[in-house]
C-alpha cells in the first residue's frame, strides 16, 4: 500500500517507445513523455561518468591529476618556473622526505627547495619514467641527470655528473597538490659525486 502523496511509476512497453505509466493517474502525454525519457538518459549519462572509474575522490579525472604532476616535472623542476610551482601546490602543502633535513610545509618552502636544488644543479634535467594514479594519488617514477655545481647541503662543488633515480607519490585535492612522500637513490648521488666512497672501488 502506498502512503499519500507517492507515485508509482512502471515502464510500459509499446512498439514506439516507452511509456511511463503512473497507475494512479492518467498515461503521460506522448509529447511530454518523449522529453522525460530524454532528459532521464542525459542525466543518466552524467552520472554514469561521474561514478566512473575516471574519477574518484575530489571529482577531478584522474587523467588531469597524472598532466598536472607531469607539468610540475616539466616545467616547475626542469624550467624552475615558481608561477606553476604556485599553481600546482596548495599554499599548505606538507611534504615528506626523511632524508631532508630542512621540512618542507607551504608552497614557499617547495619553491624555497627547487631553488636550492637547481643552485647546485643548474642543469638537472627530470624525466618521468612511469606515471600512476588512483582516486586523489598519483605516483610518478623518474630519473634525473645533473652536473654538481653549487652548494650541495653543505658539500663544495665538485663538478661532477649523475644519474639518480626516484618515487614521488601525491595527494591532490580540487587539482592541487596537498600531501607528498618522496624516495630517492641520494646514496647512489653522493657515490657518483665521490662524497662516499663506493664499495669495490
Amino acid at each position: 500500500m502506498c502512503s499519500p502523496g507517492l507515485t508509482l511509476w512502471f515502464l510500459v512497453p509499446t512498439r514506439e517507445v516507452l511509456w511511463l505509466q503512473d497507475p494512479l493517474a492518467p498515461i503521460v502525454h506522448r509529447r511530454e513523455l518523449s522529453r522525460t525519457v530524454r532528459d532521464l538518459g542525459f542525466l543518466s549519462e552524467i552520472v554514469g561518468e561521474v561514478l566512473s572509474p575516471r574519477f574518484r575522490g575530489s571529482g577531478v579525472p584522474m587523467e588531469s591529476n597524472k598532466e598536472i604532476m607531469r607539468r610540475y616535472f616539466a616545467e616547475g623542476l626542469n624550467k624552475g618556473d615558481m608561477a606553476v610551482v604556485r599553481e600546482i601546490f596548495d599554499t599548505k602543502y606538507v611534504h615528506h622526505d626523511p632524508a631532508n633535513r630542512d621540512p618542507i610545509g607551504g608552497v614557499a618552502d617547495v619553491e624555497r627547495h627547487i631553488s636550492s636544488l637547481r643552485g647546485a644543479f643548474p642543469d638537472i634535467h627530470f624525466n618521468v619514467e612511469s606515471e600512476v594514479a588512483e582516486a586523489d594519488d598519483v605516483v610518478v617514477r623518474w630519473s634525473a641527470t645533473l652536473t654538481h655545481q653549487g652548494d650541495f647541503f653543505g658539500i663544495p662543488p665538485t663538478g661532477k655528473s649523475a644519474t639518480i633515480t626516484g618515487v614521488n607519490c601525491w595527494r591532490l585535492s580540487g587539482g592541487k597538490a596537498v600531501e607528498g612522500w618522496v624516495s630517492r637513490d641520494d646514496l647512489g648521488l653522493f657515490q657518483q659525486l665521490g662524497v662516499i666512497p663506493t664499495p669495490g672501488a
